[in-house]
């Protein structure tokens, strides 16, 4: 642990001034600056009440609302979407900090927990909502620090500068514009959290609904400016206002559809619509056809021709919206995408474009299956390094020809949504004749020595053409590109060559930086409302769960196939029945493995079989003293893999045996556990009898494996001297190898410090500065080669820890099941041979003190600490009854360093509440009322108090004399002991009654409650 453990508590629970209590203040006063700018109460705690003007939830994830009284306005802020939420028109009492909005310049009331006291209130709710103040962008420029926080309209803005109406990007980024009324300009501000992102730019002349705030997010720009949570909040008014809506957005070639404009005003009032068809549509003209909804629309007169529908005499409002529908249009029998020409205007004005028409999608027919994926090339790495050579190949398994015109390819997007922003469209004129192949390359050719035809000697058919510059192809002119398009919701800008297949450049879909898990679709148009066809991949080492489980076209969570992307120089293709392709729609059991063939047949059944994964010389890599690792080219066999009587791993005296074989996650790595092997001696290694899925057999294998001579066993490492606690093996260089309990970045998240723990062994951490080169999961088997020290930080509060000061860290092999946590009594914990062991213990928290709790079964406490991750302490109380995982730390700086240990869980998912602490009284109870003198008889006493309280348990004499005290600690849920008649100093009491008293005290309050119930100590007569 090399990184000092700081005095959390001492950095960030700091003394705050509070001003006089919970006493209102106006929050005029909140927004006062000092002449450097910065508020008056900064770092104060304070009290307003105001009425919201901005609800939880409009401005993002995390409680980020406006209220405002009669004297002004102000931002309140709380990480989280916190309790209570915060409706328009709630009466609203804040106690808060006050200080600057994170990431903002604006005054702020923050609710932390770094300040208990701060907190939210709703008073009662339905309050009329304040009127806006009409401002000017003059005053908001130069007065803008009197105004902030306030609501405000500033009117008959226009855009101006080199700015316009912008747009917030992807993904979303806070941004800015500028706005002038004629005499001077101010800032309007765009938060990434609100639907002005990407909205429909307003007229030319507009007004602003908002709050006076100054640069939002990280613009540099200073000045305030207006701050509107809605688009709804720009109002537009006149000849070309308003927003429409069209539903469906889509349909098919030669479909008949209902098309619904939907309408609503943007400022005023608009009175007259009109609806120009595109030519290649067909309406009746009938104004019968034409229906309209909503009052909006109640007293309007219909003019319709085939061409063209007006209406006149409408009363579209903000507050009253209505739709239009045209009745059985027919759509045109080309696919592509088209708009109609929507108009507005005012009382008295002419007819304008609407600024936004909308468009409508029409896709081409297809069945399903109609043209297939029939193989995927998607990792060329042993003749091209950067995988140019990937290709996907198309089949037409019927005997007419399909035109391809209009139809795309596309897969998961960068983000890993499992519908793609990447869309590719064939040409016009694409003809996919029946029982033919069609390919499509990553490159043609980008130079001399990469891209399809250096590997394949042939030109694709297609290549992927990138016309933003990102990935330039070798100008070649014998394969055409495809048209790179995309959805509303892509980004052409950040779009890549390709995204299509994954392979070594790491261009497909990543998980913890490893092409993990791919899907390719084939839809009949850009709209994406045929789906022709689809294939996934997942690899189970990295994605237990298939994270397209649901999507399109994809399945259930078990279609994919695995093991992930083929490996180099081997294509996934689809298998060949006797009737033709295998279409049953799920990829796990229509595709394997075979050479690459692109524009050719696939071979019609897997005949090759599995071989084991080794150097030119059969050597197999030494992994720990009773671990060996096989690996195999292809998933096999389950059962023959498990099966350990196929394994032989030994030495000429035949001292080794096979203890158990594991198979991963992928079906390719098997993991054999055997008793001790030597570090340095070769052992041979024979492996006979194991098939591929398919039933191929492999040839049986005879290779070596052989340990470094520094390997040596993570309990060996830990070997401490019982007189001092420090490891026995200090400073000796080793190699350890153990499965990942606690992976990178839960603990020190700047280096790699990570826990390895042996199968029913022992635990150790592994410390390295910088990070791991590869990602690393729960149950990854880890090699870590070092120098075993004990760390002892005066400073970081870590003592006597040993650990693996290590030089290279790896993974040897994934897939395999987490080591499930050893239980173990609280007061076991706490020893020397657990340290670094991951364990589980559950008992009540006796203790709340920060960032370190105690946990107690009875047996003894145990701390539980945050090491160096922020886990979420506060929701644990005195009393609770809970379950604790996490792995064993030392804290101890004195030598012996044999004690002060601590449990510290991973994620708070690792602590879980059994039962919540409760507040009853106590009670105590007697297994009998009379104690006989005469036979050594005792009594057993019975008492229960609130879980966590102190507890008293004494005897009294009928004057009030103490006699004896038979319990004096914690109570930790019902509890029994006996008192067999004896006063403190052992002596018998005489006979007579007496009270047994039971006293309980909450040990952070000091309130308490008592029972007691009487004993009588006699003697039986004979």
């Amino acid at each position: 642990m090399h990184v000092m453990r700081v005095l959390l508590i001492g950095m960030f629970i700091v003394a705050l001034p509070v001003l006089a209590g919970a006493d209102i203040i106006p929050i005029s006063d909140v927004n006062e600056n000092d002449v450097n700018g910065f508020p008056v109460l900064r770092d104060s705690v304070v009290t307003v009440q105001g009425v919201a003007v901005v609800a939880t939830g409009t401005l993002g994830a995390d409680t980020d609302i406006y209220i405002q009284d009669g004297t002004g306005g102000v931002n309140v802020t709380q990480a989280g979407m916190a309790s209570p939420v915060i409706a328009l028109g709630d009466s609203v009492r804040v106690t808060g900090l006050v200080d600057h909005k994170s990431g903002r310049k604006q005054t702020a009331l923050v609710i932390t927990s770094v300040h208990p006291s701060t907190r939210m209130i709703v008073v009662n709710s339905g309050n009329e909502l304040p009127e806006a103040l009409e401002l000017t962008p003059r005053q908001i420029s130069e007065s803008g620090d009197d105004l902030e926080g306030i609501y405000a309209v500033v009117r008959g803005v226009s855009l101006t500068g080199p700015y316009g109406w912008v747009s917030c990007g992807s993904p979303p980024i806070d941004v800015h514009t500028e706005v002038t009324d004629g005499d001077a300009n101010c800032w309007l501000w765009f938060d990434k959290d609100t639907d002005l992102c990407c909205s429909q730019e307003p007229l030319e002349t507009f007004e602003i609904y908002g709050f006076v705030v100054p640069a939002i997010g990280t613009i540099a720009e200073s000045g305030h400016g207006i701050l509107p949570v809605m688009r709804s909040d720009v109002l537009s008014s006149g000849p070309g206002s308003g927003f429409v809506a069209l539903d469906p957005d889509r349909v098919y070639t030669g479909a008949t559809a209902d098309l619904a404009f939907a309408f609503e005003a943007d400022g005023g009032e608009l009175t007259q619509v009109s609806i120009a068809l595109p030519s290649e549509w067909t309406f009746s003209g009938d104004a019968s056809d034409v229906l309209l909804d909503g009052p909006a629309f109640g007293g309007a007169v219909i003019e319709s021709t085939p061409d063209l529908v007006v209406l006149t005499g409408c009363e579209l409002t903000q507050g009253s919206p209505g739709s239009v529908t045209l009745i059985g249009t027919d759509a045109p029998a080309s696919a592509g995408t088209y708009s109609f020409e929507v108009k507005t205007a005012g009382g008295g004005g002419d007819l304008a474009d609407i600024r936004t028409q909308p468009e409508i999608g029409v896709g081409a027919l297809a069945d399903a299956g109609a043209v297939l994926i029939n193989e995927l090339y998607a990792h060329s790495g042993l003749y091209d390094f950067i995988d140019r050579a990937e290709f996907i190949e198309l089949y037409n398994p019927g005997d007419e020809a399909v035109d391809l015109t209009g139809w795309v390819l596309t897969d998961i997007d960068n983000s890993g949504e499992c519908c793609g922003s990447n869309l590719w469209e064939f040409p016009e004129g694409t003809v996919l004749e029946a029982y033919e192949y069609l390919v499509i390359a990553k490159d043609a050719k980008l130079s001399y020595s990469s891209g399809f035809y250096n590997v394949f000697g042939e030109w694709p058919d297609f290549e992927l053409f990138d016309p933003y510059g990102t990935d330039i192809d070798w100008p070649d002119g014998d394969a055409p590109n495809m048209i790179l398009v995309s959805p509303d919701d892509g980004d052409p800008s950040v779009n890549q060559e390709i995204r299509l297949l994954g392979g070594s450049d790491e261009s497909g879909t990543l998980a913890a930086g490893v092409p993990a898990y791919e899907a390719v679709l084939l839809y009949s148009d850009r709209t994406m409302a045929c789906l022709v066809d689809a294939v996934e991949y997942r690899d189970p080492l990295f994605l237990a769960e298939d994270p397209c489980a649901g999507a399109p076209g994809l399945g259930g969570s078990t279609d994919a196939w695995v093991p992930g992307p083929p490996p180099w120089d081997t294509s996934l293709g689809r298998k060949r029945g006797e009737e033709g392709p295998v279409d049953t729609g799920v990829s796990r059991d229509d595709f394997f493995l075979v050479a690459p063939t692109p524009g050719e047949q696939n071979p019609a059944s897997d005949e090759s079989a599995p071989t084991v994964i080794a150097d030119a010389g059969n050597n197999l890599p030494g992994v720990s003293h009773n671990l060996a690792l096989i690996e195999f080219s292809e998933p096999v066999d389950p059962d023959q893999a498990v099966d350990i009587s196929n394994y032989f791993v030994g030495d000429v005296m035949d001292s080794v045996h096979m203890l158990e074989a594991v198979l991963s996650r992928d079906g390719r790595t098997v993991l054999l556990t055997t008793t001790d092997r030597t570090p340095g001696e070769p052992y041979s290694v024979d492996i006979h009898g194991v098939s591929d899925v398919a039933g191929n057999e492999m040839e049986p294998f005879s290779g070596t494996t052989q340990l470094g001579i520094n390997t040596i066993s993570i309990a060996d490492v830990q070997e401490y001297d019982e007189e001092t606690g420090l490891s026995v093996r200090a400073d000796s260089t080793v190699k350890a190898v153990g499965f990942l309990t606690v992976p990178p970045g839960v603990f020190q998240p700047d280096y790699t410090s990570i826990y390895i723990q042996e199968p029913d062994g022992a635990g150790v951490n592994v410390f390295m500065y910088g990070q791991m080169t590869e990602p690393a999961f729960e149950g990854d088997l880890i090699s870590a080669t070092g120098t075993i020290v004990d760390y002892i930080s005066g400073n970081s509060g870590a003592g006597a820890t040993t650990e693996v000061d290590a030089s290279s860290v790896s993974v040897l092999a994934r897939g395999f099941a987490p080591l499930p946590p050893t239980v173990m009594a609280t007061g076991d914990v706490g020893h020397e041979d657990n340290e670094g062991l991951f364990v589980r213990t559950s008992g009540v928290v006796v203790s709340v003190e920060g960032f370190a709790i105690y946990v107690d079964d009875g047996s003894g406490s145990i701390q539980i600490y945050q090491n160096f991750n922020n886990l979420d302490f506060s929701v644990f109380a005195v009393g609770d009854s809970v379950s604790m995982t996490g792995v064993i730390l030392q804290y101890d700086q004195t030598a012996p360093f044999l004690s002060g240990y601590e449990l510290s869980p991973r994620y708070d998912s690792d602590m879980e509440i059994l039962e919540a602490h409760y507040t009853g009284s106590a009670d105590v109870k007697v297994s009998a009322r009379v104690v006989d003198l005469s036979s050594d008889e005792v009594i057993e006493i019975s008492y229960n108090a609130p879980k966590a309280s102190h507890v008293t348990v004494r005897i009294f004499d009928l004057k009030g004399r103490e006699v004896a005290t038979v319990y004096d600690g914690i109570c930790l849920g019902p509890q029994r002991t006996t008192w067999d008649a004896k006063d403190s100093a052992g002596n018998r009491v005489p006979m007579g009654a007496y009270l047994c008293h039971v006293m309980a005290r909450n040990r952070g309050s000091g309130n308490g409650s008592n029972a007691a119930v009487p004993i009588v100590v006699g003697t039986k007569l004979d």
